[in-house]
């Protein structure tokens, strides 16, 4: 401990406790052995297994990740069990089309030019997605290149 004016402040970060059962631990080395999971479950995988009797250090020693990483997940995985191994929500503004508009653009805009109106993408075969029936930037843009 170390004491800053007049405070007493915890530096020491105590590694949080895991016990694995053997339903989560089959879960978790199945993530830790497959070639197909991605990279990140991967690791976080490893780091709880890795976590059943190793502190942060030895942790991220052993995985070539800074202990703050292994506490991270660690520390996730204690308080929510394996859901607390995905990713969390990101902030940003939301999507201004859906998935099912986006891929009706994409399929217009990869259709060859030949197979739409004598070799010319106009905008009117464009109005024709949903999607585009709005005005939107899109929109002009089809407009202008169509032109």
């Amino acid at each position: 401990m170390r004491l800053r004016l007049g405070r007493t402040f915890d530096v020491s970060r105590r590694a949080t406790a895991i016990t694995l059962t053997d339903d989560v631990r089959a879960e978790l080395t199945r993530r830790a052995r497959s070639a197909t999971v991605p990279r990140r479950d991967w690791l976080r995988a490893r780091i709880v297994l890795a976590a059943d009797g190793a502190g942060n250090t030895a942790i991220a020693a052993g995985l070539g990740v800074c202990a703050d990483t292994a506490g991270k997940w660690r520390g996730r995985f204690a308080a929510e069990g394996l859901g607390g191994l995905a990713d969390r929500p990101r902030s940003g503004r939301p999507a201004r089309f859906s998935a099912v508009q986006v891929a009706e653009i994409k399929a217009v805009a990869c259709t060859r030019p030949a197979d739409v109106l004598d070799g010319h993408l106009v905008a009117s075969t464009l109005v024709t997605v949903p999607a585009l029936a709005q005005p939107s930037w899109l929109l002009e843009i089809a407009v202008v290149a169509a032109s």
